[in-house]
C-alpha cells in the first residue's frame, strides 16, 4: 500500500481546543495543556513567579492592588493585605506600611485621577474612601464621610468618581460632583511660620494641604517653584508634600525678605471627587444617584465604552448616557440575559467590554460587548467557542485583567481559592491554561503583577523559568492524528526542533489508539544535538507590544534531533510533551517520518471476537438469529 513519507506540525496558534473530540481539532492545537503558552509558530513553557518584597505568612489572599505613575515616570505599586495598606519602595524592594487599622477580609478597590490638582490614587471599600499623592505615599488622606460619599467599588472617569456595589445599596449607582477648576482655592503670599531672613534653609507646614502649583518667593530676588513631582526647583531646591503642605526649602543665597508662598488647594469633600451630594433640584456638575433595581440583586462593576457607562449585575445589565451639559441622563436596561459573577470579572478593552457571563451558571461564557458589523449598535458576542469554560468555577473571586493581546482570567478548578489562570489571546483567539493562585492582577512597569489568593504575597508573573525556585510542572497534549488516512500504519522515526536552555529537558510520549502514553524519546538541553552557535533571546516573544519571559536571561539554544521509534500498528497517535528540568523550552516543529501504511482495517483492540456479534449467539459451528 502507499506510504506517507512524513507528517509535520509547525503551526501551533490554535491553543487549547477541548470543546470537541480531539480527533477533530486542528493540527497543532492542544487537546489539553497546562503551563504552556501558544504562539503562532511555537509552543513554549510559561514563565514562573517571582516574589515581590519580603515573604508574608498567612493563608488570606491579597485584598486589592493599585498603581500610579509619577510625573517623572516612576510607577508606585500599592496593595491591601490583612489590615494593612502598603506601597512598594522601588529602591529597597520592600513593602512599607501606610495604614495598619483596616478591616480584615474586606477588599479595597483602586482608581487614579489626573486633574490640575495633581496625580492621585484613590482607594475605596468598606474601609472608607482615601486618597494618596504618589510623591508622598505614606501621607494618606481619609475622606470618608457618611453624608458626602459611599463605600464600594469605584472608577474615575473625566474628573468624576462612580461608585457601585455598596452593601447598603447593592443595585444603586452613585456619581460624584465633577472636579473642576472652580473647586480650587487660590492662596496668595501666605507667610511662612519662620519669618526670619538672612538664611537659606526653611522648613515647616503651610496652612492648607492637598495643594498644587507652589511658588515660594524671597521678595523678587529668589523664587522656588513646584515641578509637579514633589520637588522644588529654581533659585534653590526643596521638597513639598502635596497631601500635608509640609515643605523644605534651600535657597541659593541668604534671603533678604520674609519668604511667602503662592499655591492652590482643594477640598474634594466640597464639590470634588469625594462629594456625591446634589441639590434638591440637581444642577449640572453635581452628584447623582440612579436606580437599577428591577433585574439583578447586586451590581458588580461599571465600565465605560463608546461614551456610555455599562453596569454588570449578577443578573442583567444597564446602560447610562450623560449629555455634555450634564443635565440629561438616560438610565435604561441594556440586557436581561447577562450575569456577571464578581466585581473583577470584567475589563474594558479597545474592542469593548470583555467579561465572564454566568447568567447560565452551568454554561459560563467569555463575552464581548462590542460594535456589530455595521458599527451602529453595541451587542454581546461569545468568545472562544472551542474552549470549555464549564470545566472551571467562576464565582465572587473571579477576576479579569488585560495585558497586551491577553485577557487574563483567574478562576477555580477543584479548589476553594482561585488556582487556575486562563489566558485568552485576542489576536490568535486562542486559550491557554496555567497554574496560578491570584485574587487580582495589575500591569506594573510593563509586567504582570498578581495578588496571591492563598497568601498575603505579591508576585511578578511570567518571570524566569522557575516557579518561586521550584520546577514548573507542565504538560502539553496534542491532537489524535491519523496522518490523513484511517488505515493502520506504523512509523519509524520522529523529529523535533525548537529552543532550550542547558538546564532544561523534556520527555516525548505517544499514545496509540487511546492506550496509555509511552515514552518514545527524551531531549536534554546539553545533548550533542544542541546548536550552541544559534541562540534565541528569551523575552523577545511578544504579547501585543510587551515582551514576556526572562528578558535578561542567558540565551536559549537551538536544537533539532531525530530518534527511532518502534510503534504498534495504529490508526491514531497522540503526542505529549512533559518538561523535566529548569529553563526555557519551546517546540517549533515536530514530525513523524517514514510512515508506512499496513492495512485498511480496525485496530486489533476494536475488532469483534468471532461469534460475539450483537444479535447473534454461537451454537456449535453455526450462527442462529435470536
Amino acid at each position: 500500500m502507499r506510504n506517507v513519507l512524513e507528517f509535520k506540525v509547525s503551526t501551533y496558534g490554535k491553543g487549547i481546543v477541548n470543546f470537541v473530540e480531539d480527533t477533530l481539532i486542528d493540527d497543532g492545537a492542544s487537546s489539553e495543556s497546562v503551563n504552556f503558552l501558544t504562539l503562532p509558530d511555537r509552543i513554549e513553557l510559561i514563565g514562573g513567579r517571582r516574589l515581590i518584597g519580603a515573604e508574608e505568612s498567612g493563608n488570606t489572599g491579597v485584598l486589592g492592588m493599585g498603581e500610579i505613575t509619577k510625573v517623572d515616570g516612576e510607577e508606585i505599586l500599592f496593595r491591601k493585605i490583612g489590615t494593612k495598606l502598603q506601597y512598594l519602595n522601588n529602591t529597597t524592594q520592600l513593602w512599607i506600611d501606610i495604614k495598619t487599622d483596616l478591616l480584615p477580609n474586606e477588599p479595597l478597590y483602586f482608581a487614579n485621577s489626573f486633574t490640575p490638582a495633581g496625580r492621585q490614587v484613590w482607594m475605596c471599600g468598606q474601609d472608607g474612601l482615601f486618597k494618596i499623592y504618589p510623591t508622598n505615599p505614606t501621607s494618606i488622606i481619609n475622606l470618608t464621610n457618611a453624608v458626602k460619599n459611599y463605600k464600594g467599588n469605584i472608577i474615575i472617569d473625566k474628573s468624576r468618581m462612580i461608585c457601585v456595589g455598596m452593601k447598603e445599596d447593592p443595585t444603586g449607582i452613585r456619581f460624584s460632583c465633577v472636579d473642576k477648576d472652580s473647586n480650587y482655592k487660590n492662596i496668595s503670599s501666605e507667610p511662612l511660620a519662620d519669618t526670619s531672613t538672612g538664611k537659606k534653609h526653611y522648613s515647616g507646614t503651610l496652612a492648607n494641604g492637598q495643594g498644587f502649583g507652589y511658588v515660594f518667593k524671597d521678595g523678587t530676588a529668589q523664587t522656588i517653584t513646584d515641578d509637579k513631582n514633589g520637588n522644588l526647583i529654581g533659585n534653590g531646591t526643596g521638597t513639598i508634600n502635596y497631601a500635608t503642605g509640609e515643605y523644605i526649602l534651600d535657597f541659593n543665597s541668604n534671603t533678604a525678605t520674609a519668604v511667602k508662598a503662592d499655591y492652590l488647594y482643594e477640598n474634594p469633600l466640597n464639590g470634588g471627587l469625594a462629594d456625591f451630594t446634589c441639590s434638591s433640584s440637581r444642577l449640572a456638575g453635581e452628584g447623582n444617584v440612579l436606580r437599577q433595581d428591577s433585574i439583578g440583586s447586586k451590581t458588580m462593576s461599571v465600565h465605560k465604552f463608546n461614551n456610555t457607562f455599562y453596569t454588570l449585575q449578577d443578573r442583567g445589565s444597564w446602560w447610562i448616557s450623560i449629555d455634555t451639559a450634564d443635565t440629561k441622563w438616560d438610565n435604561e436596561i441594556y440586557r436581561e440575559n447577562i450575569g456577571c459573577p464578581s466585581v473583577r470579572a470584567g475589563v474594558t478593552t479597545a474592542e469593548g467590554i470583555i467579561f465572564i457571563d454566568t447568567y447560565d451558571k452551568d454554561k459560563p461564557k467569555l463575552r464581548l460587548l462590542g460594535f456589530n458589523q455595521l458599527g451602529d449598535q453595541i451587542i454581546p458576542y461569545d468568545l472562544g467557542l472551542n474552549f470549555k469554560l464549564e470545566d472551571y468555577t467562576f464565582d465572587k473571586d473571579t477576576c479579569l485583567s488585560k495585558y497586551g493581546d491577553w485577557i487574563l482570567i483567574e478562576c477555580k478548578k477543584d479548589s476553594p481559592a482561585n488556582n487556575k489562570l486562563i489566558i485568552y489571546n485576542k489576536k490568535l483567539k486562542s486559550f491557554d491554561v496555567a497554574d496560578c493562585t491570584a485574587n487580582c492582577f495589575i500591569d506594573f512597569n510593563r509586567k504582570v503583577i498578581s495578588g496571591d489568593s492563598t497568601s498575603p504575597n505579591t508576585h511578578e508573573l511570567f518571570s524566569g523559568y522557575d516557579d518561586l525556585d521550584y520546577k514548573i510542572e507542565a504538560i502539553w497534549k496534542g491532537k489524535k492524528h491519523n496522518f490523513k488516512t484511517d488505515s493502520l500504519k506504523k512509523t519509524k522515526r520522529f523529529r523535533i526542533k525548537g529552543y532550550i536552555d542547558p538546564g532544561q529537558g523534556f520527555d516525548v510520549l505517544a499514545s496509540y489508539d487511546n492506550d496509555d502514553f509511552q515514552l518514545i524519546g527524551a531531549i536534554s538541553g546539553r545533548g550533542n544535538y544542541i546548536d550552541f552557535g544559534k541562540s534565541y533571546l528569551i523575552g523577545s516573544s511578544k504579547v501585543g507590544e510587551e515582551a514576556i519571559g526572562l528578558g535578561d536571561s542567558s540565551k536559549a539554544n537551538y536544537y533539532e534531533t531525530e530518534f527511532k521509534i518502534h510503534t504498534p500498528k495504529f490508526e491514531r497517535v497522540k503526542l505529549a510533551i512533559i518538561p523535566t528540568g529548569l529553563g526555557y523550552l519551546s517546540i517549533m516543529e515536530h514530525k513523524f517520518i517514514d510512515i508506512r501504511i499496513k492495512a485498511n482495517k480496525l485496530p486489533k483492540k476494536y475488532k469483534m471476537v468471532k461469534g460475539k456479534g450483537v444479535g447473534y449467539s454461537s451454537v456449535g459451528s453455526t450462527l442462529t438469529v435470536n
